[in-house]
């Protein structure tokens, strides 16, 4: 049902998509009224007007999320757990090298491995449709969403700003988890392995604050105050740049 479902919703923009397509709405004055039949257009995979091609789109990208919500990794063998809550949960709080070393290893033997062929299907498939909306892959039309034209430039701008503080915050944390699993567990080369960060993408680290803490029991900073004051700002900014 969920397949069905999702091919109606792509023949649905499609349709609308079309409909849009025959005004020249490229020519619209007013910014907001313009960027609203841009969203409309930019249908990505769903620009695949082939009905089997898009159907076994939608059967591939099902395949692969049921692999990720029912993946689990067994401890013992008595005690298998899914990612969700169990193996986020315990990433988040072991401080078991070994233990953690499983369960990252594990998890991806039950995902990413099984979904190999899926995913590179699905890159072709996906591909394909896209070509169909204008762009040259996936990749091109994921970041036409951020609405900037100078996307790559502008991330690469952020992460040079970000990166001595990045270096500092590198270093500080893995000094504090060398103290916790030895010296011993860090590779010559400086890095941190990925599975003693609390996360099991290691795309956030805060799950290691008893251990990053740098004065225990202190408290954080109350930055609220500052944080309205930005948001407000960003607000008359957006409205001035959209008429609004």
């Amino acid at each position: 049902m969920q397949i069905e479902e999702q091919l109606k919703y792509s023949n649905f923009v499609l349709h609308w998509a079309k409909n849009a397509s025959q005004y020249a709405w490229q020519d619209f004055q007013n910014v907001t009224t313009r960027r609203q039949f841009s969203k409309i257009t930019n249908i990505g995979t769903a620009a695949m007007e082939d009905a089997e091609k898009q159907q076994k789109l939608q059967k591939v990208i099902a395949r692969m999320k049921t692999v990720y919500s029912t993946g689990s990794v067994c401890l013992t063998n008595s005690e298998c757990l899914p990612l969700e809550p169990d193996l986020v949960r315990l990433m988040a709080t072991s401080r078991d090298y070994d233990e953690l070393l499983k369960v990252w290893r594990g998890w991806r033997d039950v995902s990413g491995k099984l979904m190999k062929d899926d995913y590179a299907e699905f890159v072709t498939l996906s591909n394909e449709a896209i070509n169909m909306s204008g762009y040259r892959d996936t990749g091109e039309y994921w970041k036409s969403l951020y609405e900037s034209n100078s996307f790559a430039n502008d991330v690469e701008q952020l992460f040079l700003q970000m990166e001595p503080f990045y270096q500092q915050l590198h270093a500080y944390t893995k000094s504090k988890l060398k103290e916790v699993y030895g010296a011993d567990k860090f590779p010559p080369t400086g890095h941190i392995p990925a599975h003693i960060l609390g996360n099991m993408w290691a795309q956030t680290w805060s799950n290691l604050q008893d251990i990053l803490e740098p004065f225990p029991g202190k408290g954080s900073m109350d930055v609220t105050d500052e944080l309205v004051k930005q948001v407000t700002h960003l607000d008359e900014h957006v409205t001035r740049y959209y008429n609004l």
